[in-house]
């Protein structure tokens, strides 16, 4: 069985994937640009090895690699390389992204993942994977996705990537949205959905007024600004979560799909992303994927077992007129 090798492993969320694949007890390898803390990483237990090589000139890095698991980011600068160097090498492919740029961009990639023999699992993280995976329970249609995330302390790789999203489509309002006890002020922002679930499903972040309309403006400010240059000197502001502050949080997903509802919730946003990633990733070393391409996990992978595997409670219930 050809091994995963986690791409940016030395980062904050590549170590959480790398943490994630020692309590699987899966063998594995590292890859980045910084030599020294791969050689220090690589002293972990299931670690086989570290490859080295900037995001930018990758060669063969991939060579030999089943599955690459990638959370190099902002996914609109450095994402396409890795994954067209993942399909050039034949390997499997999964990331953490949410970034709706890139998961347009990647889906250009379906045919050739195809003619390689390549599953490509994109937005593997809290965001998306539990949407999708949500998402194959109902029946084909357009889904409406709810995310509620309490006490939430971004790094700031998550502050680039999501004021880089900034200005991408129109202008986000506030709504009000309840469902059983969970209430807040919900903005749209470009989503996973429609691209592979269907055109008209929708993503919304719930958040309270204040931080909805503080959101919200960053659309227009974008506009008058560089998007790259300006995420930067805001996650330059920000300092990454402890581990106290990371497993403290807590994330609910409500799914709503014409009249039925249903809810998922987890904790630990970043130390699930990894968790989840790393799962994905077992399961296509492992031959699980139904087909190749460039596909959401709910479509490629069972759905029902890999929630159940994840050990994600799902609750379902029907949506208020």
């Amino acid at each position: 069985m050809k091994p995963i090798l986690v791409y940016g492993a030395t980062g904050y969320t590549g170590r959480l994937c790398v943490a994630a694949l020692e309590a699987l007890e899966q063998p594995y390898l590292i890859g980045g640009r910084n030599e020294d803390a791969l050689k220090a990483l690589a002293q972990s237990p299931h670690c086989e090895g570290f490859r080295v090589a900037p995001v930018d000139a990758l060669g063969d890095i991939f060579e030999g690699v089943g599955c690459v698991l990638t959370c190099v980011g902002p996914f609109a600068r450095w994402g396409l390389p890795v994954l067209d160097a993942a399909i050039a090498a034949g390997a499997h492919y999964v990331d953490t992204t949410g970034e709706h740029s890139f998961l347009a961009e990647a889906q250009n990639r379906h045919d050739a993942a195809v003619d390689a023999g390549v599953t490509a699992l994109p937005a593997c993280g809290i965001e998306y994977l539990p949407m999708f995976l949500g998402a194959a329970l109902f029946e084909p249609g357009p889904v409406n996705s709810y995310l509620w995330m309490t006490d939430f302390h971004p790094t700031q790789g998550t502050v680039r990537s999501a004021v880089g999203m900034a200005g991408f489509g129109s202008m986000p309002v506030p709504k009000y949205v309840q469902f059983d006890d969970y209430k807040g002020y919900a903005i749209q922002i470009p989503g996973g959905e429609s691209l592979f679930v269907h055109p008209d499903s929708r993503t919304h972040l719930v958040l309270k007024l204040h931080e909805a309309w503080g959101l919200t403006a960053l659309w227009p400010i974008s506009k008058l600004v560089s998007p790259a240059r300006f995420a930067d000197s805001i996650a330059a502001r920000v300092t990454d979560p402890t581990a106290e502050q990371r497993t403290a949080d807590r994330f609910d997903l409500v799914m709503q799909s014409g009249d039925r509802w249903l809810h998922l919730q987890d904790s630990d946003v970043y130390g699930s992303t990894g968790r989840y990633a790393a799962a994905v990733a077992q399961r296509l070393i492992q031959g699980a994927a139904t087909e190749a391409g460039v596909l959401s996990a709910g479509k490629a992978l069972d759905a029902k077992a890999l929630l159940d595997a994840l050990q994600l409670d799902v609750v379902w219930g029907k949506a208020p007129a």
